[in-house]
């Protein structure tokens, strides 16, 4: 798993990192569940993975080659 500070949420549907939290970061409580919704393609969910920032131009790539 990716350490914090070089960690990003990424969509799992067009691979934007343009993302909402429900409940804001600020605002978690220990073991809730987190949704997100994609402000690109408004996909929204709790599957968004947490990938190392220096990875999303290869993920990108793996949905476009799907």
């Amino acid at each position: 798993m990716a350490q914090i500070n070089d960690a990003i949420r990424i969509c799992p549907r067009c691979g934007s990192v343009n993302l909402r939290q429900n409940p804001p970061i600020w605002e978690q409580k220990q073991n809730e569940v987190v949704v997100c919704k994609c402000m690109t393609c408004s996909y929204q969910g709790r599957d968004f993975p947490l990938i190392k920032k220096a990875q999303v131009k290869q993920f990108r790539d793996k949905l476009k080659n799907k």
